[in-house]
């Protein structure tokens, strides 16, 4: 985290916008527990946003892209619909 860097199972670099990163944070230090849009919005600073916005969902899909096998059936960042996203698998720290 403090390197503000993903890698893939190979160990390359995947880059990410500083919102990507910020909501990837913000998911894995609740992984297991869903987090509704506001709270993603909250997250990564978004200061200025309706009860229609759609960034959360935006910056989930490019996540998704970069990091699923498969982001069309994704297993890592899952959808509550209705109300936000989890990240599903389990963290350890250490």
């Amino acid at each position: 985290m403090a390197k503000r860097t993903l890698l893939n199972a190979e160990g390359l670099d995947i880059s990410l916008t500083r919102a990507e990163f910020d909501l990837l944070t913000a998911l894995v230090n609740s992984a297991g527990r869903v987090l509704s849009r506001e709270q993603l919005l909250d997250a990564i600073g978004s200061q200025f946003w309706t009860p229609v916005d759609r960034t959360i969902d935006v910056l989930v899909s490019r996540l998704r892209r970069k990091m699923e096998a498969d982001p069309k059936s994704p297993t890592m960042i899952q959808t509550s619909h209705g109300y936000g996203y989890k990240f599903a698998p389990a963290v350890t720290v250490g």
